[in-house]
């Protein structure tokens, strides 16, 4: 299980996402370029069983990037569908809301590989797009648009190129070791069937392959 270490402090904080403070901006959320307001709603400072682990003996938290991945997938597919669950479309937009803070006061807390790896670019540019779920008739939970918006400008920010380069990466990533690994395009065939073929591939002998083999 894939996780993304938080470079944070040993301050363990009980906080839920589905806190509709997420969102609020308080008078004791402004940062004035000292010392960093302790607010709950910041995913640095948030412990949950399901997307954030906090390990005592080490003092820093974890990302769960097989969780995330999990939440963004059935996300994006609820909004295809037009059929998001409440819950799943909560979760997702808390989640956001709070690396959004994060990124606001200038917290790194979650890297690219995490972006990456959970597909949470993908989410945001779903949300962003409403040709992409002109079917699901957003909820009032996806209606919030904003926070994907600015969540989105701030990572194109921080990681610049990186972030833009993160579907090239992937596919790198599937033809080094993922499923693509020894196998190559071909487009010189008519037939879209075969347009993928394996990068060594033996033929069987008339002989070999008059063989018979027995299961077992």
């Amino acid at each position: 299980m894939n996780r993304s270490f938080l470079s944070v402090s040993a301050r363990r904080t009980y906080v839920h996402f589905d806190d509709d403070s997420a969102d609020s901006e308080s008078s004791g959320d402004t940062h004035s370029g000292g010392k960093l307001p302790l607010c709950d709603t910041l995913l640095s400072n948030i412990s949950s069983r399901e997307f954030v682990a906090f390990d005592d003996a080490h003092g820093y938290s974890s990302l769960n990037e097989a969780a995330l991945l999990e939440l963004c997938d059935a996300a994006r597919a609820g909004l295809a569908k037009g059929n998001t669950p409440e819950d799943t479309a909560e979760k997702a937009m808390n989640f956001l809301k709070a690396a959004a803070k994060d990124e606001t006061y200038g917290i790194s807390t979650i890297e690219i590989a995490t972006v990456r790896n959970a597909r949470m670019d993908k989410l945001l540019a779903d949300l962003l797009s409403p040709e992409r779920h002109v079917a699901a008739s957003p909820t009032h939970m996806w209606k919030d648009l904003a926070t994907a918006e600015r969540l989105q400008r701030q990572w194109r920010a921080r990681f610049r190129e990186k972030y833009f380069d993160l579907d090239q990466t992937r596919y790198l990533g599937l033809t080094k070791t993922g499923h693509l690994r020894d196998v190559v395009f071909d487009d010189r065939t008519n037939d879209d069937r075969h347009l993928w073929r394996a990068r060594h591939c033996e033929a069987l002998s008339e002989g070999e392959g008059n063989l018979q083999y027995e299961a077992g």
